[in-house]
C-alpha cells in the first residue's frame, strides 16, 4: 500500500520537526525525477511546488530541507551534487532491500540456461527483437500479442513484489533497459547510469547471477561482489550462458548465498541509515 503525503504537508512536518523539536530529517531518496526525465523537469517552471503533488519543481524545494539524503549509489549522490544546492550530506546506500514472506533461506536455483525477465514488458522495447536462440521466461503485466507469439519467451503472469520470487526456478536474473536490441538507448537506459534497480535486488536475493549493462551504476559492484557479468551489449549475453556449465554456475553461489542474506535483512539500508544519522550529528563533514 502507497500513501502519498502532499508537499505542503510534508514541508510544514518536516519544519517542526527542525524547529519545535530540534530534530534532523533524513531523506531515503527512491527516484528524484528530474535525474530520470530532464527535459520535463525543465519545462515545468510554472506550477507551484508545494500545492501541486506531481511538479518536477517540487523535489528541488523539498529535498534542500532535509539534513541528510541516501542515495542508491554513488553515482547518484555526484548527480545530486550537480543537480542541487544540497550542504548536508548524502550518503550512498547500495542495494535496496527485498523481504520475502518466509524467513527462511531461499532454495538454491537450478542451472538452467535461460534467462529471467522481471518488470515492465511493453516499456522494454527490447524484448520483442531478441533472437530465436535465446529462451526467456518473462514475467509482468500482460504483453502484447507480438511476443505472446514468440516460442522461445515464455510468459509467466503478473505477480506481487512477495509473491513474484516463488515463481523462479533458476536460470540468469537480466537487469537491463532500452529501447533497443542492438543498442542501449532511451531515458530509461540513461537513468541506469545512475540507479539501482529493484530487479536487482529481487534476483539477488533468490540467490540468481545477473547480467548488467556494462555502464549501469551498479555493474562495478555486480563484478566486484562475484554475483553476475556486466556486458556492453544484449547481444554478448547469450554466448557467456552458452558456455556456461553447471559446476560455474554451483561456485558462484557461495557469493549469491552471502549478498542474498545482506539484502534479505537489509542490511545495506541499515549501514547507510547508520551512516546517515552519523553524519547529521558530526561537528565536521567528512561526507
Amino acid at each position: 500500500m502507497k500513501t502519498y503525503i502532499r508537499p505542503l504537508n510534508l514541508k510544514r512536518l518536516i519544519e517542526q520537526i527542525q524547529g519545535a523539536y530540534g530534530g534532523k530529517v533524513i531523506g531515503l531518496v527512491h527516484d528524484y525525477y528530474p535525474l530520470w526525465n530532464v527535459e520535463k523537469a525543465k519545462a515545468d517552471t510554472d506550477s507551484d511546488p508545494w500545492l501541486d503533488e506531481y511538479s518536477y519543481r517540487t523535489y528541488p524545494a523539498l529535498f534542500s530541507m532535509f539534513d541528510a539524503l541516501i542515495v542508491h549509489g554513488e553515482n547518484y549522490k555526484e548527480a545530486m551534487k550537480k543537480e542541487l544546492d544540497f550542504k548536508g550530506p548524502i550518503i550512498p546506500q547500495g542495494p535496496f532491500s527485498y523481504r520475502f514472506i518466509e524467513d527462511d533461506d531461499p532454495v538454491p536455483p537450478k542451472f538452467h540456461k535461460k534467462i529471467v525477465f522481471a518488470g515492465n514488458i511493453n516499456n522494454s522495447k527490447y524484448l520483442s527483437q531478441v533472437p530465436e536462440h535465446w529462451h526467456l521466461d518473462v514475467f509482468g503485466g500482460q504483453p502484447h500479442q507480438e511476443l505472446l507469439d514468440r516460442e522461445n519467451i515464455n510468459y509467466k503472469g503478473s505477480f506481487t513484489p512477495t509473491e513474484l520470487p516463488n515463481h523462479f526456478d533458476g536460470g540468469f536474473g537480466l537487469v537491463w533497459d532500452s529501447d533497443s536490441f542492438d543498442e542501449v538507448i532511451g531515458e530509461s537506459a540513461e537513468y541506469n547510469r545512475l540507479c539501482y534497480e529493484h530487479k536487482l535486488s529481487l534476483y539477488l536475493a533468490k540467490r540468481m547471477p545477473v547480467f548488467i549493462w556494462k555502464h549501469a551504476a551498479a555493474a562495478n559492484w555486480v563484478t566486484e561482489n562475484h554475483v553476475g557479468f556486466a556486458v556492453e551489449n544484449l547481444a554478448d549475453i547469450w554466448p557467456i550462458i552458452e558456455n556456461f556449465t553447471e559446476d560455474q554456475y554451483n561456485a558462484m553461489q557461495p557469493n549469491l548465498a552471502r549478498v542474498s542474506k545482506l539484502i534479505r535483512n537489509g542490511v545495506f539500508a541499515k549501514h547507510a541509515a547508520l551512516d546517515a544519522l552519523l553524519a547529521v550529528n558530526e561537528p565536521y563533514n567528512k561526507w
